[in-house]
């Protein structure tokens, strides 16, 4: 049986205080692009009860699907469907990118040295940089949140009204000069699950569970990276 129902695509806006789009000016002078992804190493299991005692967590390390390198094939294919750009894929080393990840919202000022000699070891214009983000639940309008790659479903007594496999995810670019973003953008493709699947604690899953899990979210942005990338990236 296929996990996967139902997909809808969410495009949502960027982080403050940077643009969702490039300026025409700062593009000019950029053509290689290498593209990395950190959104897929980890997978979240998330439900929200009638009440805290009822909430369930919990947090796998799945970097051996080698989702980002998904990830990063698509985005390639992506990127160059716009003339300008070449992207360039590794393999690169992703874990010096991770202290993103120290504060509660990417942190792209812990990066800046990173993201420079990156590009200047690769010999590159910028970075497209895929990181997991966290999102208030817009889905079941809780007081609660879910990220990056995972299962969120939110249940009341014997009902449950919410049962996704989803991406929180945020695109950036960063100029490989500064190490700074220079667009940022919002990207969440959701697909609906069945809710015995999404509350199943993952190493109850089963190997053909898990395989078809990996498939279903290996393919689940393919189809936003395109437009996410024309929104940020495309002239007006």
């Amino acid at each position: 049986m296929r996990i996967l129902i139902l997909m809808t695509l969410l495009v949502l806006g960027g982080c403050a205080g940077t643009p969702q789009k490039a300026a025409p000016e700062a593009l000019a002078s950029i053509r290689k692009v290498a593209v990395v992804s950190l959104a897929g190493h980890e997978f979240h299991r998330r439900y929200t009860g009638a009440t805290v005692f009822g909430n369930e967590y919990e947090k796998q390390d799945i970097s051996a699907w080698k989702i980002d390198d998904e990830y990063e094939a698509q985005i390639g294919a992506a990127l160059a469907g716009l003339a300008r750009f070449e992207p360039v894929r590794g393999p690169y080393e992703r874990k010096g990118f991770y202290r993103l990840y120290e504060q509660r919202k990417p942190d792209w000022s812990a990066v800046e040295g990173e993201a420079k000699a990156f590009a200047s070891k690769h010999s590159v214009d910028a970075i497209l940089l895929v990181v997991r983000r966290e999102s208030q639940d817009f889905l079941a309008g809780t007081n609660q949140h879910f990220e990056g790659a995972g299962f969120y479903s939110r249940g009341m007594g014997g009902t449950i009204a919410v049962s996704v496999l989803h991406l929180v995810a945020s695109v950036a670019l960063i100029d490989g000069r500064t190490g700074k973003p220079l667009a940022v953008r919002d990207l969440v493709p959701l697909e609906k699950v069945p809710a015995q699947v999404a509350r199943t604690r993952l190493a109850e899953l089963g190997p053909e569970r898990v395989a078809e899990l990996r498939a279903a979210l290996a393919a689940l942005p393919r189809d936003a990276w395109e437009p996410t990338l024309r929104a940020m990236l495309a002239p007006e």
